[in-house]
C-alpha cells in the first residue's frame, strides 16, 4: 500500500507545480497589462492635469 500512495503523490506533485507556474505566468501577464494601462491612464491624466493647472 505504501508504494501505491508514494506513486500517486509523486504523480500529483508535478501537476501542482506546473499549475503554479502557469498561474505565475498568467499573473505576470496581467500585471504587465495593468502597468501598461496605468501608464497610459497616467499619461492621459497628466495631460489633463497640466491643461487644468494652466
Amino acid at each position: 500500500m505504501r508504494s501505491i500512495a508514494e506513486s500517486t503523490t509523486e504523480v500529483s506533485l508535478p501537476k501542482v507545480r506546473i499549475i503554479e507556474q502557469e498561474d505565475r505566468q498568467a499573473m505576470q501577464l496581467l500585471q504587465a497589462q495593468a502597468q501598461k494601462i496605468s501608464e497610459l491612464a497616467g499619461q492621459g491624466g497628466s495631460t489633463k492635469s497640466h491643461a487644468t493647472s494652466h
